[in-house]
Order: structure tokens, then sequence, then C-alpha cells
């Protein structure tokens, strides 16, 4: 069972699937007065004028937001603030980040062995490995990352990215997968990850831990994850889970499968799908103030 504010039964009623359980609550489905869109989330985080046209810097990673791929909002009317865009300029389709310095493949090895000591770094770090495969600790405190392909963290491996002593950080997939096995950790405090189109996550369930909490402040406040991907976003039950913050995923379709248990989450999806399988259950309860508000009409009625 997902509880959310979307209407289903058991079976599908698009957006909200789900093979067995309810979602709940289960509005009945009512008509708004218009459409809702995306428009809220790519203000917040990449307001720009208007989106239909994409500068070439940006193909590789996005698509423009046309009316073809029904993605079309009006231009943002604030001051224009596209920090997803300056992001990905920034971060570029290829070899090492503007601002970075610390190359992986200097140092380590793309395969980190259980017998392997606890690498802990800090900094900004640009891992230059078509896979990386985790199966010991490696820890970045104080920094950004960007990761060139796959990630897969194994049963013995943790993966902890942390900015939560000083500034906001970022994770920055330029392709590939993000792959946690049940028994395995992830960990990212005060940190925003970017997915390219050519990205996307899966994370297993199990008995190891996803902790996944957006940044406090900076200009991806409260953004836990932009993915401008179309392939499946994967999230499972854990022992330990702790997600917080905006998950947007517009262009693709958000899983979660629950085991046995109840896992309540402190954050927002959005997504253009969503399906729930399993026996568990999810709460999901954005927290008041950190998660994007979504205006409709007011409606007045008469009270005799």
């Amino acid at each position: 069972m997902v509880r959310v504010v979307a209407p289903g039964t058991p079976g599908c009623n698009f957006p909200a699937c789900t093979t067995a359980n309810p979602s709940f609550p289960n509005p009945p489905p009512t008509s708004l007065p218009r459409r809702l869109t995306r428009a809220p989330a790519d203000y917040l985080w990449n307001c720009k004028a208007e989106y239909d046209t994409l500068d070439p810097q940006l193909s590789w990673a996005t698509e423009p937001l046309t009316t073809a791929n029904e993605q079309d909002i009006p231009g943002c009317p604030d001051t224009p603030a596209p920090h997803i865009d300056d992001l990905i300029v920034a971060v570029g389709e290829s070899g090492m980040p503007g601002g970075f310095s610390n190359r992986w493949t200097d140092s380590f090895s793309c395969s980190i062995p259980s017998s392997n000591p606890p690498v802990v770094l800090s900094g900004n770090w640009w891992i230059d490995c078509s896979s990386l495969a985790v199966n010991a600790t490696v820890e970045i405190d104080g920094g950004s990352v960007v990761f060139e392909g796959d990630v897969d963290i194994r049963a013995s491996g943790v993966l902890s990215i942390d900015n939560s002593a000083g500034s906001p950080g970022w994770m920055f997939l330029r392709g590939g997968e993000v792959k946690k096995a049940g028994q395995g950790t992830l960990i990212l405090r005060e940190t925003a990850v970017y997915a390219s189109k050519g990205s996307s996550v899966s994370m297993a369930g199990g008995s190891g831990s996803l902790v996944w909490i957006a940044p406090r402040s900076g200009d991806f406040a409260d953004l836990a994850l932009w993915s401008d991907s179309a392939d499946v976003h994967s999230w499972s039950g854990q022992a330990n889970l702790d997600m917080g913050g905006v998950f947007f995923t517009p262009w693709a379709t958000a899983e979660y499968s629950g085991g046995a248990g109840q896992n309540q989450v402190r954050a927002q999806f959005i997504a253009d799908k969503l399906n729930a399988s399993g026996n568990g259950a999810l709460f999901v309860a954005p927290e008041f103030g950190h998660a994007v508000q979504f205006p409709v009409e007011p409606q007045s009625v008469l009270i005799r």
C-alpha cells in the first residue's frame, strides 16, 4: 500500500498504479479548472524566460520542453535563474568538470574490494570510471561528485556523500545507472542529485540503508533528485529508509516495491507515472515548506 493523494484502486488508475493493495487516501477523480504541469518545479530550480528552445550545450543531458513532447510550459515569471542549466554547462559532457581537480583513477581502482580499508575523502571528485563497483566504504565529505558511468553499490558496499557539516553539495550523473544491492548502503546528506537523460536509479530493498536528504539551502534547496531521464527510477523498502526533499522525474516512471514492513518518507515524488508493488506500506509525508506547491484555482461556495 502507498499512502498518497492520488486516485487508484487495486490495479491501475492513471497516473497511480498498485498491483495489489490500494493507494490511500483514495479520492475520486476530479476535474481541475486547468491542467497541472511541471512548471512550479522548473520555476524553482531552472527559471527561464522560455523553455521551447534548448542551448546546444545542454542537448546531451536533456530535451527541450515543447508541445510535441507534451512537456511545454510557459516562461518563468521571475528573474531568470536557470540553476539546472548552469550546472549542466559547468559540468560538461566529458572530461574534468570545471572547478574540479581530483580524478578518481589517479589514486583508486574502479573496483573497490570488500577487503579494502575505508576510503575517506573531501572536496570535489570526478569519478571517471565507466563502472564503479563499491564493495567497501567510500565516503566523500564536503564536496560534489561527478560520475561518468554506472555506480554499483554491492552487498558489503557503502557509498556516502555527506555535506551536512558545511555548504550543500551535488552529485551529477553523466550517464549510467546508480544501483544499490539490498544489503548495500547509500547515504546522501545535504546533496542534490542530477541525472542526465542517459541515467537511472535502482535501489533494491533489503537489510541495507538508504539515506537521501536534499539540501536545506542554496540553489538546489529542497531538491533531492532532478532527472531528465525517461528510464524507470526504482526504490524499495529498506531496514533503514530516510528520504527527504523533492524527487522530480517528469519524464520517467517512479517505482516503489515494499517488503513486509512499513516505511515512511518525508519526500515528495513528482513523476510521469507512479507504480507500486509488493506487500509493504510506504507513507509519503512531505515536510511543510519543503515541497513544490501546485496552485489550484480557488473555488467559492455559498454557506447558508
